[in-house]
């Protein structure tokens, strides 16, 4: 081996590490461009929110309590297996959202606006529904989200 050259171990070592460099630079344009890893689409006339999906009684409990905001283009889908009256609380969470209640058929039946975090207030529709959703905000208003509204979305999980 002549001075300053490197063994064959040494070449196998630099191309492993730019593999591996390549594969992490992957990885973070996937996660970062990725628009719904984990969640569905969720369309409401126009506008589309990439919903992250609360199935089991668990991730319903926490709920949105984990996140410090809502993007935009972000929504929590909360779905269940039976129709029911479906009271929500916005306990222990950081900011206001709309609450949408969704009958069986996918229509919005109930509209909560501006539910602001509380530890008592309790969001109640008068009737049954089969699905909740949190939105932002102001989101209800600024994409006109009314009562009888069909909304689009697919679900394939055990329920």
């Amino acid at each position: 081996m002549e001075y300053g050259g490197r063994s064959n171990a040494e070449h196998n070592l630099v191309w492993v590490g730019i593999i591996g460099i390549f594969g992490l630079l992957v990885l973070f344009v996937a996660y970062t461009f990725w628009p719904n890893g984990g969640a569905t689409s969720v369309s409401i006339g126009p506008k589309t929110f990439y919903a992250d999906v609360a199935d089991t009684d668990e991730t319903r409990e926490i709920g949105l309590t984990q996140h410090a905001t809502l993007k935009e283009n972000q929504a929590l889908l909360m779905i269940y297996d039976h129709d029911a009256v479906r009271p929500m609380m916005t306990k222990g969470m950081q900011f206001p959202v709309d609450i949408v209640w969704l009958d069986s058929n996918k229509r919005v039946a109930f509209v909560a606006r501006n539910a602001k975090p509380s530890e008592t207030n309790v969001f109640r529709p008068s009737g049954k529904t089969r699905y909740v959703m949190m939105f932002p905000a102001g989101s209800a208003a600024k994409y006109n989200i009314s009562v009888g509204q069909s909304v689009d979305f697919s679900y394939t999980g055990d329920m």
